[in-house]
């Protein structure tokens, strides 16, 4: 008798268990949160600062995390960054975002997704039902026709550079390049 009343009590357990768990892993009210414009179509290499509006029709203060990952493809080069940043926005408020994205000096076609997530501690890590909003942007770069020559040729590294941040993208292996023919900086932007 005292096994079935430990195997019931431990079966209310689980399920009680199981039932709070899934009301802490329902996606957050998509009316919490809404999002203005945003525009990345004139985007450049480099750090870039965007801007948009995020808008918290609750009555709690929220806390989002904005990641912007960027995806580069059509070279020998794929560069992946990302960057995160933390706002913390009152109850009935407007609130203008300001995330940083790197994009890295690469020819061909680069793709910007903006995602932003409804978190409860800006420390905590990113889990799929508390994303709120995905948009992705393209964006190409074009070769110079006076960097033609340059590009059609594969540039490599040493291994140790070949995998390194600073060197994964191809304007970053041309620079050297181009310094070491004698080029100044000015015909380097030039061209």
């Amino acid at each position: 008798m005292h096994t079935v009343k430990t195997a019931l009590a431990l079966s209310c357990w689980l399920v009680l268990t199981g039932c709070l768990s899934a009301q802490e892993l329902s996606p957050p009210a998509s009316s919490d949160l809404t999002v203005g414009e945003i525009d990345l179509t004139s985007i450049k290499w480099g750090w870039r600062p965007t801007a948009f509006d995020v808008t918290n029709h609750s009555d709690d203060v929220k806390f989002v995390t904005a990641q912007i990952e960027v995806q580069c493809s059509g070279s020998y080069l794929l560069p992946d960054r990302r960057t995160k940043s933390h706002y913390i926005i009152e109850p009935r408020a407007t609130m203008a975002v300001r995330p940083t994205v790197y994009v890295p000096g690469n020819f061909g076609k680069v793709t910007i997704t903006v995602s932003l997530w409804d978190v409860a501690d800006t420390l905590d890590l990113l889990l799929p039902y508390q994303k709120f909003f995905v948009q992705p942007f393209t964006v190409r770069f074009h070769v110079p026709p006076e960097l033609a020559a340059y590009v059609d040729e594969k540039l490599t590294m040493p291994p140790m550079v070949e995998k390194h941040p600073d060197f994964d993208n191809e304007f970053a292996r041309l620079l050297p390049l181009l310094l070491s023919e004698g080029k100044s900086p000015e015909e380097i932007a030039e061209m």
